[in-house]
């Protein structure tokens, strides 16, 4: 309904309204970053702000490799913001080092989370920190999308945002179901169908294109899955040792990973459905009579160009994305060969896979796209 109604906003409305319409939404984006910014008396955990922070005492300390790094112990006067002990002032002892590996700096004008509040013998109160209050950084840089992709791309943009925050909710869904023990690989279909249906049905709308486009995704994401089972039955087994957070000893880690690998696919396969199969409808629509072999041809060209930068975008994501942090293992003593046994071999198999699914993604979406809008306004 939310959807259909700034819709009919943007058809409707002159230009006039439409410049209107753009400070209205900046306005109330602005009002809203306000609220979460002040929104300490919604939290039950006590939170402080930070009116002072000086350096009280800076030494060398080494590490467990033999590297010399400073440390620092820096005093907080921090004002208390909700609770019980709202507006009382607290002393807070924090320690932090040169790389923030252990440790974290804080600044004036931060909030922070309080625990194990203590009241001193002056009065004033001790406590530790439990972490930091962000929530207004993240409202901040959605408002930031929200109102870019509205600027840029009218009633597009709320589409699209609209539709990562359904996906954002099914997410949290799935989480919940997955605790109720609800199947991996079952909750993992589910997720595909949710997420590619909801998706494009949002940002496409629910016509023959997002129709055609859903089954180009489902069959596409099919054959990719087959594929690479397939591979891991005849290949040799994939050596999960040290992976993090894997101890639990009933979890399926070939099942795990596969669908972690299926559902990373899934926004690259279906980005090149709705490219192939708006192409193809595109094309038909301004010259009905083209032959299939020029047709054919047209549509191999739009799957080239975007297979090219797609394939490049999944390497930037999985491959380049990790070079920070397989630059500080390096750094901790890990070494290379283990680096490429142990951790890049995962983000290579990721890569490969999701550039399979590309790949094989342009002929299926052209073939049934061309034969399905074929069938519907023939070739004379």
């Amino acid at each position: 309904m939310f959807m259909r109604m700034i819709a009919c906003f943007f058809r409707r409305a002159d230009p006039d309204s439409r410049n209107i319409f753009l400070p209205v939404l900046a306005v109330l984006l602005v009002l809203l970053n306000l609220c979460v910014y002040l929104d300490w008396n919604c939290y039950r955990t006590p939170i402080a702000k930070v009116v002072s922070a000086q350096i009280t005492h800076t030494q060398t300390v080494s590490g467990d490799l033999g590297i010399d790094e400073r440390q620092y112990d820096q005093l907080l006067s921090c004002v208390v913001l909700n609770g019980k002990d709202k507006g009382k002032t607290a002393a807070i002892l924090n320690t932090y080092t040169d790389t923030h590996m252990d440790g974290t700096a804080y600044h004036k004008g931060n909030f922070l989370f309080l625990e194990n509040i203590k009241a001193g013998n002056d009065g004033t109160l001790q406590a530790a920190i439990s972490g930091q209050k962000r929530d207004y950084f993240l409202s901040f840089l959605l408002s930031l999308l929200l109102f870019g992709a509205v600027v840029v791309a009218g009633k597009r943009g709320f589409a699209f945002f609209f539709a990562l925050a359904v996906n954002l909710g099914i997410l949290v869904l799935g989480f919940f179901c997955f605790q109720t023990g609800l199947s991996f690989a079952l909750l993992t279909v589910i997720l595909i169908l949710l997420f590619s249906t909801l998706s494009l049905g949002i940002c496409i709308g629910w016509n023959r294109q997002m129709l055609v486009a859903l089954m180009d995704t489902l069959v596409s994401i099919g054959i990719l899955a087959a594929v690479y089972c397939l591979v891991l039955v005849l290949g040799p087994d994939v050596d999960y040792t040290l992976q993090e957070y894997i101890r639990n000893g009933t979890l399926q880690l070939e099942v795990l990973f596969t669908c972690g690998i299926l559902l990373g696919s899934l926004g690259a396969i279906m980005d090149v459905a709705v490219s192939v199969t708006s192409g193809v409808a595109e094309i038909l629509e301004k010259e009905p009579g083209i032959s299939n072999e020029f047709l054919s041809q047209s549509v191999r060209q739009i799957g080239y160009d975007v297979m090219g930068t797609m394939i490049n975008v999944l390497f930037y994501t999985y491959l380049a994305g990790r070079i920070p942090i397989y630059l500080a293992q390096l750094a901790n003593g890990v070494r290379l060969d283990t680096l490429f046994q142990y951790y890049i071999v995962y983000e290579i198999l990721r890569f490969l896979a999701g550039a399979l699914g590309i790949v094989l993604c342009i002929p299926i979406s052209s073939f049934l796209a061309i034969h399905y809008y074929r069938k519907k306004a023939p070739a004379k």
